[in-house]
């Protein structure tokens, strides 16, 4: 039985990337460039003294690819005091079958270690949640015992951990670390048959600056790294361009370092590398209100593969510090 539901899970997961469809919707996008507390907890209240974002992926495609696309929110606050920033993240996935829920509460304590530079360090509590629903699928026998179940369901409680560096409100760099409790999972369990991105420490580490020029002109170069031990490696690099307080555009290019298979008759491979153009556009004229678009481009589509997402955010800063 548990050897049948293993395989079947294998199934699930491959039967996702036929030849209509593409890899799963990421759980890490586009949503560290609006709040950085997504990908390390360091960051909590260095923002203002309240912020918030809602962060929207959704895949642009057909059959499963319809049903994929990631909900991702994000909250924070600088205490009075101005040292303890406190926060939370919540971001639900979805890929045909598949479904993915993590929660952290964050918790940041920012050193101004000198005129120009703060230290910070942060650490998250959250809960972790994997689902594949069995009861959608199409087997070979019906009637398959190994799906009376319903489902593979797994959940664990994890920890994160991080560091961030600020000088002078233009350079800035983090390093973090999340599945730090990776190692109590039984991966002999089937119930932890989950993605290795659940299952094995990841890092991120997160730089960029802020160049203003004459006439309003300000440079936003970022760049961010994200290795799963033991699994692919990410690399994401961009920048923004604001044109004045009110408008800004930018572009993005993401190497992934593992490519995905697509389940044809070629058994043609192809890479998740993708080209981002992006917008982002004041509401107010304070400039609290933000809303940004992106259009996530495969920078290698062979016929019929299709990995480009829409990617919508709507950021905003209460009472921003000075």
């Amino acid at each position: 039985m548990k050897h049948s539901i293993l395989l079947l899970a294998s199934i699930a997961a491959t039967s996702l990337c036929s030849k209509t469809a593409s890899g799963q919707a990421e759980l890490q996008g586009s949503q560290y460039l609006f709040h950085k507390t997504y990908i390390n907890p360091a960051y909590a209240g260095s923002m203002g003294n309240f912020s918030a974002n809602m962060h929207f992926m959704m895949k642009d495609g057909t059959d499963n690819v319809k049903n994929s696309s990631t909900v991702s929110l994000a909250a924070d606050a600088m205490l009075p005091s101005k040292r303890l920033g406190l926060g939370l993240n919540l971001i639900r996935s979805r890929f045909g079958n598949d479904s993915y829920t993590t929660l952290y509460l964050n918790a940041a304590y920012h050193l101004q270690a000198s005129e120009g530079l703060t230290i910070s360090s942060g650490i998250a509590a959250g809960f972790q949640q994997f689902d594949i629903n069995l009861t959608q699928l199409t087997v070979v026998t019906p009637g398959d015992p190994a799906i009376s179940s319903g489902n593979i369901y797994s959940s664990k409680v994890d920890l994160r951990a991080g560091i961030y560096l600020d000088y002078l409100k233009k350079f800035y760099a983090g390093l973090s670390f999340d599945n730090l409790t990776s190692i109590y999972v039984n991966r002999s369990d089937y119930q932890n048959y989950i993605p290795l991105e659940f299952r094995r420490l990841n890092l991120y580490f997160n730089t960029g600056a802020r160049f203003e020029y004459d006439q309003g002109l300000t440079l936003r170069p970022s760049l961010l790294i994200l290795k799963t031990f033991g699994g692919p490696t990410t690399i994401e690099g961009g920048s923004f361009l604001d044109i004045s307080r009110n408008f800004a555009f930018g572009v993005a290019f993401r190497y992934h370092s593992h490519a995905m298979s697509s389940i044809n008759k070629d058994n043609e491979r192809y890479t998740q590398n993708i080209i981002r153009p992006m917008l982002d556009v004041s509401i107010l004229k304070s400039g609290s209100l933000r809303m940004s678009y992106g259009y996530n481009i495969n920078a290698y589509r062979p016929d019929g593969i299709s990995n480009a997402m829409h990617d919508f955010s709507l950021t905003y800063h209460f009472f921003p510090t000075p």
